[in-house]
C-alpha cells in the first residue's frame, strides 16, 4: 500500500530533515541514584534519531523515503548510513562532517515500566546550515517531516517544500532556537506535551492546544501524551481525543518517532485526522514491545491487523498482496 500517484518530479513519498544518531541501549531493574550503580541487561546497538527513525517507520509501512541529516566521519556515521540503507531509506542527503564525530545516544529502559533515561553526546558536530539545504532535494517529495533538532535548516526546507505544494509536518519534541522561524511553515504540528506547555507558557494541555491551534499557521495540531494517548485540533472543530493502546511495554525509546512516521503514512493515505492519530498510536504502541527505537516498529500488515482488532470504529484497508 503506497500513497496516490505524485507528479513526475516526486520520486519519493516522504522526506525527513533532522537528527540521525547511533544508540547504545539496555535495560535496568532500577535507575541508580547519584553515586549508585545498576546492572545493564539486554545490551544492543542500533541507529536512532527522531527524523531518521521516523523514516525507517515509514519505509516499513511501504513508503519510499529519504533523509537529510548530518553524521560524523567515523564508524558510527558509517553504521548509521548502512542501517538506513538496509531499511530502504535513501541516504543521498546525508552530509558527512569532515573529521567530526557522529551523535551518540545512550538509552536505558526500566525493565518493569519501560520508561527510559537518555544521555547523548554531540561533540563538535554542528547543526545543519540552512545554506546546505538543496531545493531540488526537498522538492523530490510531496511530504516533508522536520524534527526539533535541526530547526533552522528545517525552517528553510519547510519553506521550500510548502512553496512547491508539499505538505509539511513538524515533530515538536523540544523548544529550541529556531522554533519561531519554523512554525509558520508547518501544516501539521505533532508535539509532545512538554513542547506544547513550554512553548505556549500554559500549565494545562487543553489551553496549550487552543493556543497552538489559533496561531493560524497549521491545518491541525496534535499533542502526544504518552500513556495517556493524544489530543488534537483541526480547524475550528471540537478537539479530538484518543487513548494509548495497551501492550506489554519493554522500552518507550522511539515511540514518538514511530508515531510521527506513521502519521506521515496516514497523511499520504488521506485518512481523516482521527484515524491517522489512531493508526499512529497503534504503531507507537507496537514499537514499545521491543528494546530500541526501531526494533518493534511494525510492517504494514502487522499494523493494520492490530488496528482491525483494537480500533474497530475505523475502516482499515487490506494491505497489498505480493
Amino acid at each position: 500500500m503506497v500513497p496516490a500517484e505524485h507528479p513526475p518530479a516526486h520520486d519519493i513519498d516522504a522526506l525527513a530533515l533532522g537528527c540521525a544518531s547511533y544508540d547504545v541501549l539496555g535495560t535496568v531493574d532500577e535507575f541508580p541514584p547519584p553515586d549508585g550503580k545498576a546492572r545493564i541487561h539486554d545490551l544492543k546497538r542500533e541507529g536512532g534519531g527522531p527524523a531518521a527513525t521516523a523514516m525507517v517507520a515509514c519505509a516499513r509501512l511501504g513508503m519510499r523515503t529519504a533523509l537529510i541529516a548530518k553524521v560524523g566521519e567515523d564508524d558510527e556515521g558509517r553504521l548509521i548510513r548502512a542501517e538506513l540503507e538496509r531499511e530502504g531509506v535513501d541516504t543521498s542527503g546525508l552530509i558527512v562532517g569532515s573529521g567530526q564525530r557522529s551523535l551518540l545516544g545512550f538509552c536505558f529502559a526500566h525493565r518493569k515500566s519501560g520508561q527510559r533515561i537518555v544521555y547523548y553526546y554531540r561533540s563538535e558536530l554542528p547543526v545543519l546550515d540552512p545554506a546546505q539545504i538543496n531545493a531540488r532535494s526537498v522538492k523530490r517529495s510531496p511530504l516533508l517531516l522536520i524534527d526539533s533538532q535541526e530547526l533552522r535548516a528545517g525552517a528553510r526546507a519547510a519553506e521550500i517544500a510548502r512553496g512547491a505544494g508539499a505538505v509539511t509536518v513538524m515533530d515538536g519534541g523540544g523548544v529550541r532556537s529556531g522554533v519561531a522561524e519554523a512554525l509558520p511553515h508547518i501544516d501539521y504540528l505533532v508535539a509532545s506535551a512538554g513542547f506544547a506547555l513550554k512553548h505556549t507558557g500554559c500549565d494545562r494541555i487543553e489551553p496549550a492546544l487552543e493556543a497552538l491551534r489559533w496561531t493560524g499557521y497549521h491545518r491541525a495540531v496534535v499533542i502526544t501524551l504518552g500513556e495517556d494517548g493524544w489530543i488534537a485540533a483541526e480547524g475550528g472543530r471540537a478537539p479530538l481525543r484518543g487513548e494509548a493502546f495497551r501492550v506489554k511495554t519493554v522500552d518507550t525509546t522511539g515511540a514518538g518517532d514511530v508515531f510521527h512516521g506513521a502519521f506521515c503514512f496516514g497523511l499520504a493515505q488521506q485518512w481523516p485526522l482521527e484515524q491517522i492519530c489512531a493508526f499512529s498510536a497503534a504503531c507507537a504502541a507496537l514499537k514499545c514491545r521491543a528494546l530500541g527505537g526501531r526494533a518493534g516498529a511494525p510492517r504494514l500488515a502487522e499494523a493494520l491487523a492490530f488496528c482491525r482488532e483494537n480500533a474497530r470504529r475505523f475502516t482499515w484497508p487490506e494491505p497489498d498482496r505480493p
